[in-house]
């Protein structure tokens, strides 16, 4: 079996959640560092658009493991047993791939024309040089106390961002907000792009015709 390193990666999300550390040991051929028991209040919505865990390989690996995202803290999750959940340090588990297909991979983006950052990107489509992502991420908004006796608490929620798109091009990775920036991208083929979306409905949130879309980017 393959070594896949297992490092936990501790999140302080203000009142959002409390972490108690209280383990940390060798097991089989995946070294676990620490435990978290990971406690939220009482605040509305979800970290996770999607809660459930699902078998993925990490790294290659050739065995399954239980992992979740996490859309608020950008991390992965591993469920080693009920109630015992890991959270997979990214820089050591850099690829995820689930059992349906669905990939994530861990990479340094841009996020505007100086600015990068970090985080897992779900893979949308990908041929050649040119590959596309997604990242869905979700926000945490404190409690507001009302501001006089008429008003009411306004309770700590979890949101949904709007999804983000990144187009990687030349070992870079830029954020696209609409096609043509995209069509940007490719100076020396803006009339064929052109053409083609001419002939082409292409949306950005539509991955369907975002793959077909990016396969003839790369020819």
């Amino acid at each position: 079996m393959k070594k896949i390193l297992y490092t936990l990666l501790l999140v302080i999300s203000g009142s959002a959640m409390s972490y108690a550390q209280n383990y940390s040991g060798l097991e089989g051929n995946v070294l676990i560092f620490k435990r978290n028991d990971i406690k939220p209040e009482n605040v509305m919505g979800s970290q996770y658009l999607y809660d459930k865990f699902s078998n993925a390989f990490v790294n290659d690996g050739t065995q399954y493991f239980k992992i979740r995202y996490n859309n608020f803290t950008g991390l992965m999750e591993y469920e080693k047993g009920p109630n015992d959940l890991l959270e997979l340090t990214p820089e050591s588990n850099a690829k995820i791939v689930f059992a349906d297909g669905t990939t994530y991979l861990y990479k340094t983006y841009f996020i505007n024309k100086k600015e990068t950052s970090k985080g897992y990107l779900k893979v949308i489509a990908s041929s050649g040089s040119v590959h596309y992502y997604s990242v869905d991420r979700v926000i945490y908004s404190p409690m507001v106390k009302a501001a006089n006796n008429y008003e009411s608490d306004k309770p700590a929620e979890f949101k949904k961002e709007k999804t983000a798109y990144f187009i990687e091009v030349n070992d870079a990775i830029v954020p696209v907000s609409k096609v043509k920036d995209i069509q940007n991208l490719f100076p020396s083929k803006e009339k064929d792009i052109k053409e083609y979306l001419k002939n082409n409905k292409v949306s950005l949130d539509n991955p369907y015709q975002m793959k077909a879309f990016i396969e003839f980017l790369a020819k």
